[in-house]
């Protein structure tokens, strides 16, 4: 019942675009419509998404004129979404080695909604990993479903969240949007076989 009246709070009780809200620590990572986004298969990435611009805080007077492009040409960087503001999620980044400086002590960012993103997988043992992951038109499983997403279009762009919840756009020749809940997220830039 507490998550229903927090779901209710957070959906019609209008907040200020600079409030900060937390969120439960979702794994996710960067560049996707880098390596996601071509329409050609031919294994060309799109180089209009190279570089994601980072942000220290998103007040205009701490902008930083950072861009990180992705550690390798295999997949972009893991990280961690701890809370969102107006357009912005906050990020941590979940790497070994600090994706802006060698010496840089804190790895906390802010990055534009829409630059982020996760692989949908139906982590249920009890259906084929192959049948598709509704889509929702609310993030609550007692919601209309939307669409279904086909495990082939299995890689979405993050635009915004709830709880735990991610509403999502998938990447590809056929693009939907809707609410994906919490146990069909997989945020491992690698996939779910890693």
């Amino acid at each position: 019942m507490k998550i229903f009246a927090l779901i209710f709070l957070e959906l019609f009780l209008p907040q200020p675009l600079d409030t900060f809200t937390d969120v439960s620590n979702l794994k996710a990572f960067t560049h996707p419509l880098f390596f996601y986004s071509n329409d050609c298969e031919c294994g060309m990435f799109n180089r209009d998404f190279f570089q994601l611009e980072l942000f220290d805080s998103i007040s205009p007077a701490k902008k930083t004129n950072c861009h990180i492009i992705p550690p390798s040409f295999e997949t972009g960087y893991s990280i961690i979404i701890i809370g969102k503001q107006g357009d912005f999620f906050k990020i941590k980044f979940n790497e070994e080695k600090h994706p802006v400086c060698y010496e840089c002590k804190d790895n906390i960012y802010y990055v534009k909604k829409g630059n982020l993103g996760t692989w949908i997988y139906n982590f249920n043992d009890s259906v084929s990993e192959f049948d598709s992951i509704p889509l929702y038109e609310k993030p609550s499983l007692t919601s209309n479903i939307i669409t279904k997403v086909e495990p082939s279009n299995s890689v979405a762009v993050i635009l915004d969240i709830i709880l735990d919840w991610m509403l999502v756009e998938t990447i590809g020749k056929r693009q939907v949007k809707g609410w994906l809940c919490p146990q069909n997220q997989c945020g491992d830039p690698y996939g779910v076989n890693y």
